[in-house]
């Protein structure tokens, strides 16, 4: 294993996330600023549109939805025969419901950084290092704008060398792209070189 790969190995290990290429968790919109390492700077930050398609990880809220209301339309119409003003308890619940089904989601939020990538999509917050990246490409929409995908890096739960993989992740419909796309890949030049750098000292 050569010293670059020995680094990439090491920035797995203290992400301490095997399986997501970086850190990752669901949460409301996050502050990327807050996030920053000493050091990192945000080079790019901006939005992007929804892909189109339903992605899999909004049906199980929209089923859990589903189930709220239904079952909060039928507790609340029992009340109201049984009970007469029981049946008001319910009221806010099918508002919840409602709610929680209507909602629309934001827009998806990225970042680039001089050390780092951060995607921000429906309060999925997720962070990858450069070094976990191994390649990426630019595709232009009808619509003027563009995507760009990463392949990333990852290893399982328990580590050897039969456990590398590869997943993607996207930038999604972002203007102004083919900008963008050179600010990612100078930043990665810049960063690569800069830890073999530090690794050759």
């Amino acid at each position: 294993m050569d010293s670059l790969q020995q680094e990439i190995e090491r920035v797995r290990r203290e992400q301490g996330n095997f399986g997501n290429g970086g850190s990752s968790r669901r949460n409301k919109r996050t502050d990327i600023n807050s996030e920053l390492m000493s050091g990192e700077i945000i080079l790019w930050e901006g939005e992007g549109k929804k892909p189109d398609g339903v992605d899999a990880s909004d049906a199980p809220p929209k089923l859990f939805a589903i189930f709220w209301l239904g079952f909060s339309i039928f507790w609340t119409i029992g009340a109201s025969i049984g009970g007469g003003f029981m049946g008001l308890f319910g009221v806010p619940f099918i508002i919840i419901g409602f709610k929680l089904l209507f909602s629309k989601e934001s827009k998806p939020h990225y970042a680039i950084t001089n050390m780092r990538i951060f995607t921000d999509v429906n309060g999925h917050f997720h962070i990858t290092p450069y070094e976990l990246i191994t390649s990426a490409r630019i595709q232009h929409d009808n619509d003027g704008t563009a995507d760009i995908y990463f392949t990333v890096v990852n290893a399982l739960p328990v580590y050897s060398k039969k456990d590398m993989y590869i997943q993607g992740m996207f930038f999604s419909k972002i203007e102004d792209g083919d900008r963008v796309y050179n600010i990612f890949e100078n930043a990665v030049f810049e960063r690569k070189n800069e830890i073999q750098n530090k690794i050759n000292q």
